[in-house]
């Protein structure tokens, strides 16, 4: 494990001065004060914390929680930090802004994605502004011809400032479902799933609230997986052992 680890920072810092050499043929080429550029990763990667491997059907941070850093000299304050909870759904509305398309039409056909330049600029200000983050899991990685290592998998994830909520989700027709939640201030590294404390029932009826109403609002549709599965359909807010 120790070595995988070296080479996955060896790989890290590679890649760090690599995209140095980027970030310099742009100056070079007088091309960096009119260029975007955004840089990020589609998951990370769990290197046996919690005894995992890769990434899989969780939302650890070591897997979900990506960097994202971008450049626009001019319009992005050099060394800007950020630290709210973005998707990367986000990043569509962000280069169709930066190429010109228009707020009105960003707002009609992207109305839940936040265009991340002005919400730089703005902060709660912008009017498109979202406090959450979505992530979604839908079956494994392998063809439907390994329907064994295919599984009916459907997950989701509810990520506000202080919160964390996991939800896997039941595909049969009781609406049961596993999940954990984290106060992400006081434990940052998941190690207290708080899913079934009484103390916490409010606040996960109302986070479950809203990663369904996200999802409504997203028309999300579950015709069913790979192997031919069917999901449930999001107009039903699933609690454990019932329905609301």
């Amino acid at each position: 494990m120790k070595e995988l680890r070296k080479g996955y920072y060896a790989s890290i810092a590679f890649l760090d001065q690599e995209f140095g050499k980027v970030l310099d043929h742009l100056d070079s080429q007088g091309l960096s004060d009119n260029t975007l550029v955004i840089f990020l990763s589609d998951h990370g990667d769990m290197l046996w914390d919690r005894g995992l491997f890769t990434k899989g059907a969780f939302f650890y941070d070591a897997s979900v929680r990506v960097p994202l850093l971008m450049r626009f000299p001019g319009i992005i304050p050099a060394g800007k930090r950020i630290n709210e909870p973005v998707q990367q759904l986000d990043i569509a509305a962000t280069c169709l802004a930066a190429a010109g398309y228009s707020k009105e039409d960003l707002n009609k056909n992207m109305p839940y994605s936040m265009d991340l330049v002005s919400f730089i600029q703005q902060g709660k200000k912008y009017e498109n502004y979202r406090d959450y983050a979505v992530c979604e899991y839908r079956n494994t990685g392998y063809g439907t011809s390994h329907k064994y290592f295919d599984p009916p998998i459907h997950a989701t994830m509810f990520r506000d400032q202080k919160y964390k909520l996991n939800v896997y989700h039941d595909i049969g027709a009781n609406g049961d479902f596993n999940g954990e939640l984290y106060d992400m201030q006081k434990d940052p590294r998941e190690r207290k799933n708080l899913c079934n404390d009484l103390e916490y029932v409010e606040i996960k009826m109302k986070l479950m609230d809203r990663l369904m109403d996200s999802m409504v609002k997203n028309s999300v549709r579950y015709s069913g997986s790979r192997g031919g599965e069917k999901f449930f359909t999001p107009q039903k807010n699933y609690y454990g052992n019932g329905e609301k």
